[in-house]
C-alpha cells in the first residue's frame, strides 16, 4: 500500500524488485520511491485492506511495515534487502 503525493492512497501489486539504496521498489504496475514510513492510522489501514478485498484480494497481505523496516536496515548497512 502506498500513499502518493497529495494524500492519494493505493494498493499495489506484488513487489518484484527493491532498491534499498534509493528506497525504491518495482511492481508490475510501475516503479515507486518511498519517501516515508507506511501508514499507521488504523482507519486508513482498514480502508486499504477493505479495498483489497473489494477487488478480489481478500488473501492479500500488507507487507508495508516489514518492507520499510528491511529498507531502513539494509540502507543503514549498505546491502540489498533479502
Amino acid at each position: 500500500m502506498l500513499m502518493r503525493e497529495g494524500g492519494a492512497v493505493r494498493n499495489t501489486s506484488a513487489v518484484a524488485f527493491v532498491d534499498a539504496g534509493r528506497r525504491a521498489l518495482v511492481t508490475s504496475s510501475g516503479a515507486y520511491v518511498l519517501h516515508g514510513p507506511p501508514e499507521a492510522e488504523p482507519v486508513t489501514k482498514d480502508m486499504l485492506l477493505a479495498n483489497a478485498a473489494r477487488i478480489g484480494l481478500a488473501d492479500a497481505e500488507d507487507v508495508s511495515e516489514a518492507l520499510w523496516s528491511e529498507l531502513c536496515s539494509a540502507r543503514a548497512v549498505g546491502r540489498s534487502p533479502s
